[in-house]
């Protein structure tokens, strides 16, 4: 007798429920004039963090070794960044040509050369190979071009041959396809 009453109860909210269900779909909501009106809620990128699983000890190396790289030589991927912006406004705004570029280009390389010329000088291969990654990451353009555009392509082939010769590439645009540990260790730092 109790089952019974339980069965038919259920069966009666299921059936109810269900009748509810059928007046409107999905998505949708009555309008003060009893029609169907679509409605959607855009929200906004959540980043959910967690803390990384790591395959092996050697990958747990890599990135946080990854990541202290990054994180040194940061700052002078911000300054390269803005120094090549406002090479490239001052170039493209004010159309300078001839003398006035190339002193202006010069005077600008003599103050990154005075500001930061030791510093870089001190990091490792591995954070000049990240550093030149970083830079056409943050740019959108390769070093390489960056050179051949700002001072001229004899210029910029020397530096590639002094790259190539130091296992760097100048001339490689950034694919984050490829570089998915340093995109995951950039994204971990919030860039």
């Amino acid at each position: 007798m109790k089952n019974a009453f339980l069965f038919s109860l259920l069966l009666s909210l299921g059936t109810a429920s269900q009748a509810q269900n059928d007046s409107t779909r999905p998505g949708t909501i009555r309008n003060y004039t009893g029609k169907e009106v679509d409605y959607a809620v855009k929200l906004d990128e959540a980043l959910v963090k967690d803390t990384r699983a790591f395959s092996n000890d050697t990958a747990r190396y890599r990135f946080n070794q990854t990541k202290y790289y990054v994180t040194t030589i940061w700052p002078y991927v911000q300054e390269a960044v803005a120094l090549v912006n406002e090479v490239d406004y001052k170039l493209n705004v004010e159309n300078l040509s001839g003398k006035k570029r190339r002193n202006y280009i010069n005077d600008k390389e003599a103050e990154v050369k005075a500001k930061v010329d030791d510093k870089v000088k001190s990091l490792n291969t591995t954070q000049g190979a990240l550093l030149i990654k970083l830079i056409n990451r943050q740019t959108g353009k390769n070093c390489f071009n960056i050179l051949r555009e700002f001072k001229n392509p004899v210029s910029a082939t020397m530096w590639q041959g002094w790259a190539k010769v130091h296992g760097f590439n100048l001339n490689e645009d950034y694919d984050p396809d490829k570089e998915v540990l340093l995109e995951s260790v950039m994204r971990s730092l919030g860039h």
